[in-house]
């Protein structure tokens, strides 16, 4: 059984119908994690290096693209750290 069809099975229905979801399936199926210590670290990760850019950016004028670009992955990472990672 792979752990996206784990993930499946444990996650509630409340959650799967969220469009966050749906990304986080398709990030499931790019990655390929073996289980939800690798997810997990790749989050910590993830939201570190966007905090990273959202503090580093804030006083070049191209930098605005990339802050409100890693803005959006860190509000999807966050919510899937919260809401979905508990469950697995």
């Amino acid at each position: 059984m792979s752990f996206k069809d784990d993930v499946k099975r444990k996650v509630p229905e409340r959650l799967k119908i969220t469009p966050e979801f749906k990304t986080f399936l398709q990030i499931l199926s790019k990655k390929r994690f073996a289980n939800a210590r690798a997810l997990r670290m790749f989050l910590d990760e993830e939201i570190a290096h966007c905090k990273g850019i959202i503090n580093t950016n804030k006083r070049t004028p191209s930098g605005n693209t990339e802050r409100r670009k890693c803005t959006r992955h860190l509000q999807l990472y966050t919510t899937i750290k919260q809401k979905i990672l508990p469950y697995l």
